[in-house]
């Protein structure tokens, strides 16, 4: 723990020793990192999704595969703005919350689209 300076009202910072390791839950990204990793979650979200529906359209041909396909392809866009749209709502409500409902509501989306 270091002291503040004389004359200073500033709170002790306590700083862990050396050999104490942090848990995995205490470790946190740089603020700057969040929007890649959104990005890269979303990304595999959405190969996840697509690879399902092209094993779902297997034995489909032609216009037929492509156009099931696009709608496939259309329900992952809903899908990712719905959990987008739950994750903005509920950010300022709650925002330890928000990103558990906003998973919750791809989770169960993709349950839905994998029956």
């Amino acid at each position: 723990m270091t002291l503040p300076s004389s004359g200073s009202y500033d709170e002790p910072v306590f700083i862990a020793p050396a050999g104490e390791a942090a848990g995995p839950l205490k470790i946190q990204l740089p603020t700057a990192w969040w929007p890649a990793v959104r990005g890269a979650s979303l990304l595999l979200f959405a190969i996840l999704w697509m690879m399902e529906s092209w094993e779902k359209a297997g034995p489909l041909k032609g216009p037929t595969k492509a156009n099931s396909l696009t709608q496939d392809l259309a329900a992952l866009l809903m899908v990712l703005l719905g959990a987008y749209a739950v994750h903005g709502f509920w950010k300022h409500r709650a925002p330890t919350l928000a990103p558990v409902l906003g998973l919750a509501v791809a989770a169960a989306a993709m349950a839905l689209h994998h029956m």
